[in-house]
């Protein structure tokens, strides 16, 4: 079944018809009227009408423009004229003849307007085909250009110049710059427009070197975001040349390399740090180096506070700007606030970091004017806090700040987490070093305490024990010296006893049998036990004992501490002196009070007297 034309395909070929009728008329008209210079030839101009009809109508347009032409040559130019009759047989065979050459010649013709038709739409389905395999291959190219991480780019001329014109540059740039594809192609020389400035002379200098050299090289700089952050890229650019082999532009990808560049530099800081905070187990240089070394990279300001015993002390304060010092010494007056919900009192309290991009007025205001009036020179944007958290827990914060609005992000927290963990290790090694030597200053100074109370009662001893075994001593000597070295003999029990009681104390076996006790009787035990060293040296001994209720506690241990209150006394007391002890009752407690009229002890020592073993004088003497 045959398709039924569209109205457009009848419309064609009525048009095509109508010129065949068109021009078989004009042709007539033309050959009657050229007919005196024509001669005989009658057909003439009618078969380049019918040429015409067949070339641009086709065979149909053809038939009927030989129809018509047959009809108006036999009308118009045969004899008789005005008849569609022929009488001359030449003349009829002279027309069928032109007739039948014409529809050879027509349907020639038209078979090679059918043909070059067919060539001429092949052609043309043939250039759509390829017009659009081009365009999916540009599709497919500019999906492979967006796919790169990176901005594609050509640039026609000298990068050096302000005639340099960018052709084209892929999409990505305005995910990774914010600035549009018509922004870079509109201006002469875009990319070095928006280089860092402390960057662009240098970046300048190596694109041209690398235009004049004409090969492949790779460049890092930073550019700025059309929201104005920093970022680093690395540009992997060649150098395009014409026939000729000179240069005539630049192509190439450039990379944000920010996150590589941040880790690089991370990981030199953190080195860089380890070894500055670990050079010195002097804790105010260990802390010095910390703030030292945080500096540029954590930001402009660096403040480290420590806690110590129930407070936080401000120990040191950095800023990487000289000519800041005398500010930065000043805000060193200005401890954290525990009391606040944000800054290094908070954070020490929670232990959690915080990012402040923009300081609370509220927090300037509590400060005062002062505080307002430093921060304003200090020009601190913003700042982030880190606990330094060491084995033992919390022992200060880290707070670095910035000149720069919306400085910091999560990747500068976790790097500066990082830093304070360094920074608390080495506060803590330089504390444990502190504590070590105070530990081997303090043992020495047991040693020499011991050594010393060991030997003075041994002395006595071995003096007698000489003088007994040269059988020089008569009856009385001979029982002063017994009585002497028994003396000397509990003496050094004693001592041994106190260091073993303090050993017990340390190792937690110290062990107390409590009872109730008389503390008359205590007192009492004492004084008797001490009365023939006092004797010695002529020494009084005054007691006063109120009456008291029985208390609980352990009445050897508290002997032992009277004894040892007497002891000291007779030791320190001159020769004829006066000892006085008293048990007086106060509202709820009993007290009992030695005193003497010795040289007493220096107010200096006064906080160290319970400390183990220590004295005022540590010497021999």
């Amino acid at each position: 079944m045959s398709k039924k034309p569209s109205s457009s395909e009848f419309s064609s070929l009525a048009k095509r018809y109508l010129a065949a009728v068109a021009l078989t008329v004009l042709a007539t008209v033309l050959q009657m009227w050229l007919a005196p210079v024509l001669g005989g030839a009658r057909y003439l101009i009618l078969i380049g009408a019918i040429v015409i009809s067949a070339t641009y109508g086709g065979f149909g347009p053809a038939l009927l423009a030989i129809a018509l032409s047959s009809a108006s040559a036999t009308y118009f130019f045969i004899n008789p004229k005005h008849s569609l009759l022929i009488l001359n047989t030449a003349d009829a065979i002279q027309l069928t003849i032109f007739d039948l050459f014409m529809i050879v010649l027509s349907w020639t013709v038209a078979m090679y307007r059918a043909e070059t038709a067919t060539l001429r739409s092949e052609r043309v389905q043939d250039l759509q085909q390829m017009a659009g395999r081009i365009e999916d291959e540009r599709r497919r190219l500019a999906d492979l250009v967006s796919s790169v991480p990176g901005v594609v780019w050509e640039a026609h001329g000298n990068p050096d110049r302000q005639s340099q014109r960018i052709d084209y540059v892929s999409e990505h740039v305005t995910r990774m710059l914010g600035y549009t594809v018509e922004e870079w192609l509109a201006t002469p020389n875009f990319w070095l427009t928006i280089v860092h400035p402390d960057d662009r002379e240098a970046a300048a200098k190596h694109a041209q070197e690398h235009f004049a050299a004409g090969d492949f090289r790779v460049n890092t700089f930073r550019w700025l975001t059309k929201d104005g952050r920093a970022i680093w890229v690395e540009s992997h650019s060649m150098v395009v040349k014409d026939d000729d082999g000179t240069a005539t532009g630049m192509r190439g990808v450039t990379l944000d390399v920010t996150s590589r560049k941040r880790a690089e530099d991370s990981l030199r800081f953190l080195a860089q740090v380890s070894e500055g905070v670990t050079s010195s187990l002097d804790l105010p240089a260990t802390l010095e180096n910390a703030a030292a070394a945080a500096l540029p990279i954590l930001g402009d300001l660096c403040v480290i506070d420590v806690v110590e015993g129930g407070a936080i002390r401000r120990a040191v304060v950095k800023h990487a700007d000289p000519a800041m010092d005398n500010d930065a010494r000043l805000l060193q007056t200005f401890g954290p606030r525990p009391d606040l919900d944000s800054g290094a009192g908070a954070v020490i309290r929670t232990g959690q970091p915080e990012i402040v991009n923009e300081i609370p007025p509220e927090v300037i205001e509590q400060r005062g004017d002062e505080f307002r009036g430093l921060l304003g020179r200090l020009d601190s944007q913003s700042y982030m806090v880190v606990p330094l958290i060491a084995r033992i827990g919390t022992i200060g914060a880290v707070t670095v700040g910035s000149r720069e609005k919306q400085r910091y992000d999560q990747t500068d927290l976790d790097l500066a987490a990082l830093f304070a963990r360094r920074v608390a290790l080495a506060i803590e090694n330089a504390q444990l070093h502190t504590a070590a030597v105070e530990a081997n200053r303090a043992k020495d100074a047991f040693l020499a305490t011991v050594s010393h109370e060991l030997r003075t009662p041994m002395t006595a001893t071995l003096g007698w024990v000489r003088m007994l075994t040269l059988g020089i001593a008569d009856d009385e000597t001979t029982k002063l010296a017994l009585e002497s070295i028994d003396r000397s003999t509990q003496a050094q029990a004693r001592l041994i006893e106190d260091i073993l009681d303090v050993s017990s104390i340390i190792s937690g076996k110290f062990r107390l049998t409590v009872a109730p006790v008389d503390l008359r009787t205590v007192i009492t035990n004492a004084i008797e036990t001490l009365r023939p060293a006092a004797t010695a040296k002529q020494i009084a001994i005054g007691v006063h004992l109120d009456f008291t209720p029985l208390v609980e506690g352990d009445a050897n241990r508290l002997q032992q501490v009277v004894w040892n209150l007497l002891s000291n006394a007779i030791k320190f007391v001159p020769r004829g002196g006066h000892i006085e002890v008293r048990l007086v009752r106060a509202e709820n407690a009993a007290c009992i009070i030695v005193s003497d009229d010795g040289p007493g002890i220096d107010p200096a020592f006064l906080p160290h007297v319970f400390e183990r073993f220590r004295q005022a004088d540590a010497g021999t003497a």
